[in-house]
C-alpha cells in the first residue's frame, strides 16, 4: 500500500529527472507533469480516505466495546431478576394460599402459585378465571366477568359498590 507521503516524492523525483533537452512546453514534459499531479492527487485522496477509515474504525471499536459492556450489564440484571422471581415464586408456593393474576379479558397469566393449581386441581394458564370459579354455571360466570370488567374501568365509588355485589368466597373442589 502506498501513501501520498511515500509516493509523492518519487513522483516528483520522476518529474525532476525529465531530461533538460525537453523544453517546458514540450508535450512529453507537460504530460509527465500532468500525470505526476494526477497521481499525487489520487494518492493524497487515498491517504485521506485511509485516515478517515482508520478514525471510523476506532469509533466503531469504541461503540462495539460499549455495546459489549451494556450487553453484559443486561445479562447480569436479567440473572438478578430471574433469581428474584424464583425467590418470590418460592415464597408464594409456600405461603399456603393460592395466588394468581389475570388480564382484563379474565385470562389467567402463566405465573401462579402451586397452591392455586392445587385448589383448582389443574394447570391454570390461559384459562378464564370466571369459568374456573363457575364451571357449571355460565350465567354466573358471565355476570362475574362483566362485573370485574366494570370494576377495572370505574371510579372508586362505583368500584366499592360493584365489589359489594361479588361473593366473599368460593368453594372449589371442597376447599
Amino acid at each position: 500500500i502506498f501513501s501520498a507521503t511515500t509516493f509523492a516524492p518519487s513522483v516528483f523525483a520522476l518529474v525532476n529527472i525529465i531530461p533538460k533537452e525537453f523544453s517546458p512546453n514540450c508535450p512529453t514534459t507537460s504530460l509527465l507533469r500532468v500525470t505526476a499531479t494526477v497521481y499525487f492527487k489520487i494518492f493524497s485522496t487515498n491517504s485521506l480516505l485511509i485516515s478517515l477509515f482508520n478514525k471510523t474504525e476506532k469509533r466503531f471499536q469504541k461503540v462495539l466495546a460499549q455495546s459489549d459492556k451494556q450487553q453484559l450489564k443486561v445479562l447480569k440484571l436479567t440473572e438478578e431478576l430471574e433469581k428474584t422471581n424464583q425467590k418470590v415464586k418460592l415464597l408464594l408456593d409456600n405461603a399456603g394460599e393460592g395466588f394468581l393474576t389475570f388480564n382484563n379479558e379474565m385470562i389467567i397469566d402463566d405465573e401462579y402459585s402451586k397452591m392455586a393449581k392445587d385448589i383448582f386441581n389443574q394447570p391454570l394458564e390461559n384459562k378464564k378465571i370466571t369459568t374456573l370459579l363457575y364451571p357449571d354455571n355460565p350465567k354466573k360466570a358471565n355476570f362475574l366477568e362483566d362485573t370485574l370488567k366494570d370494576i377495572l374501568v370505574s371510579n372508586s365509588l362505583k368500584q366499592e359498590v360493584l365489589l359489594s355485589l361479588l361473593p366473599k368466597e368460593f368453594i372449589i373442589n371442597d376447599r
